[in-house]
């Protein structure tokens, strides 16, 4: 099984990281390093590099870039700072059935609310637990056959959520064990608003520290896994003083 990652940033190479930066994300970026001492971009490199150990201790997984990985390969995509369980690929091959061209098991997410809307959505999957979510697929929730055509539902979950949903029963597979979570940090494009006007100084303070928080709680048993990675950002967190 291969791990494809779809970010190929350098962040530690600094004028490329700000030569691709859309203008409003670039104003928060800003305010990010008016604010803390440890520069946007080498915090964003040292969450990837936490991902990178967490990729590493995947048993029977191979990171590879998306030429290098063999047709009729399966592949999991993820981007550069979100986690798998170490058993990934042993309860895929255990389920790899030869007539499925795709499998897809329940998201789950480490992200603190950026705005009312966002929380009454937290709020519903805490309660209603078995509700379908709204995308079936997430940054890195699926898996499928690299063939023709399968890049492009790799690199973009709503377009997969689309495949998947009109092969539910056919060609696709649902295992019930949470084999990923997505980061969404304090540097995520998403938590940042991209596409919201700049956050004011004392509004990312206040995401500072309701990410310090979440980073502090106990961890689910079932992400037991997680455990390791959520205690290097909160450790990551506290060298942004």
């Amino acid at each position: 099984m291969y791990i494809w990652v779809r970010t190929a940033l350098d962040w530690q190479d600094e004028a490329a990281f700000y030569a691709q930066l859309p203008p409003k994300l670039a104003e928060n970026v800003r305010l990010w390093n008016s604010t803390f001492k440890l520069p946007f971009h080498l915090f964003r490199h040292r969450v990837r590099e936490i991902a990178r150990l967490n990729l590493a201790r995947v048993e029977g997984a191979l990171c590879a870039p998306w030429d290098v990985i063999p047709e009729g390969a399966l592949v999991v995509p993820v981007d550069d700072d979100d986690w798998f369980a170490p058993n990934l690929a042993t309860t895929l091959a255990r389920e790899r059935e030869p007539a499925l061209s795709g499998y897809h098991w329940r998201s789950h997410f480490l992200e603190v609310p950026i705005n009312l809307r966002h929380q009454a959505g937290q709020i519903r999957r805490w309660r209603q637990p078995d509700k379908p979510p709204f995308w079936l697929c997430a940054t890195n929730n699926y898996a499928m056959i690299k063939q023709a055509g399968s890049q492009i539902l790799l690199r973009d979950h709503t377009q997969a959520s689309s495949w998947f949903e009109s092969r539910r029963g056919d060609a696709v597979k649902e295992i019930n064990e949470p084999l990923s979570l997505m980061n969404r940090s304090l540097s995520s494009t998403t938590a940042l608003e991209q596409k919201r006007p700049p956050f004011a100084r004392g509004k990312l303070l206040l995401a500072w520290h309701l990410y310090r928080r979440l980073y502090g709680k106990p961890v689910s048993p079932n992400l037991a896994w997680s455990r390791p990675y959520q205690a290097m950002m909160g450790s990551l967190l506290d060298e942004l003083r």
